[in-house]
């Protein structure tokens, strides 16, 4: 991502989203903190570097997102079975 769009700004901002998606007809929700990486970070490096194998074009300042779930307020529909 470019610091500049609208989505990372609002992001940053907020410093929180509810990530949302659907899978093997259950759909999930899961409320997460958000916080810029910094590039010193490994977390930084690993994920500009996994994304560079598949996408060459990656320009050298971009922005990487960490995001943190909040497994407490997590849902899923239909819940999950129980282990």
């Amino acid at each position: 991502c470019q610091v500049d769009t609208l989505l990372v700004q609002a992001l940053l901002a907020k410093q929180r989203c509810a990530l949302g998606f659907d899978a093997h007809n259950q759909t999930y929700y899961l409320p997460c903190s958000v916080r810029m990486v910094a590039e010193e970070e490994i977390l930084y490096q690993l994920t500009y570097w996994h994304n560079r194998l598949f996408n060459s074009n990656i320009p050298a300042s971009i922005v990487v997102l960490g995001f943190q779930p909040d497994w407490a307020k997590a849902k899923a529909d239909p819940p999950p079975l129980a282990v």
